[in-house]
């Protein structure tokens, strides 16, 4: 327990793993949330990340209580279980400019700079959402984008499309990559059994040839009495 700045408190939230952006995790006051003029944003969906973040960078201050005070259901049908569908990557990449407007006009530049970590941490978390929603996509869901007007179009092609794309395409090129190069190490294998079995080959033949060679060449003691012998054949011939 402790009391804090919205800013301060969601830096310790994310350090520890406990900043959610569920908003039935906290209460808020109606006061603040009027004279703030804090709203859900409209027609999209993780509408929540967006408003826990608006309200936990204006808050002058926030407590964190350690506490279950209700138990939490989750439907099978939520937004959260549900198929995913174009809706889920519009929403993310909504929240995230959002969140960049929002800080864009803040009056006190020292948040940003005091917990640039934190708040470029929640960022980075939506947009990645946000890719990760958009490779779950059918081809033929990718293109909803297309009605985006000119900036979103483009903001969107540079964030998240264009980088799909690259990813498809450096993750073929890196399976072509391990396909050649498993083909390479096989190649290898077989080269080294093909050299270890020309070796026992050179080996065999190395040996064959010198039984050979003492085949044909008579042992010592046989050539002396050959030629212990040639006397009496000449005798034997009247020669």
């Amino acid at each position: 327990d402790g009391s804090f700045t919205g800013p301060e408190l969601m830096d310790r939230m994310r350090r520890n793993g406990d900043y959610l952006p569920n908003p039935n995790f906290y209460t808020v006051s109606r006061e603040y949330i009027l004279e703030n003029n804090i709203r859900f944003e409209p027609n999209i969906i993780h509408e929540d990340n967006l408003f826990t973040f608006t309200v936990m960078i204006y808050a002058k201050t926030a407590r964190y209580l350690d506490r279950c005070l209700y138990l939490r259901r989750i439907s099978e049908n939520s937004i959260m279980t549900k198929r995913v569908s174009p809706l889920n990557v519009d929403g993310y990449f909504t929240v995230y400019l959002k969140m960049i407007e929002i800080l864009q006009a803040m009056d006190d530049p020292d948040i940003k700079i005091d917990y640039s970590e934190t708040i470029n941490s929640i960022l980075r978390g939506v947009l990645e959402n946000a890719r990760k929603k958009y490779r779950e996509l059918t081809p033929a869901e990718r293109v909803f984008y297309y009605g985006y007007d000119n900036l979103h179009l483009h903001l969107f092609k540079e964030l998240i499309a264009d980088r799909f794309e690259l990813n498809e395409k450096l993750s073929e090129a890196t399976g072509r990559m391990e396909h050649w190069e498993s083909k390479s190490n096989a190649l290898e294998e077989q080269k080294q059994k093909l050299e270890t079995e020309n070796e026992k080959l050179l080996k065999k033949n190395k040996a064959l040839k010198k039984k050979i060679a003492e085949m044909k060449t008579p042992e010592p003691e046989k050539a002396e009495k050959w030629s212990d012998l040639l006397p009496k054949v000449f005798r034997r011939n009247g020669k």
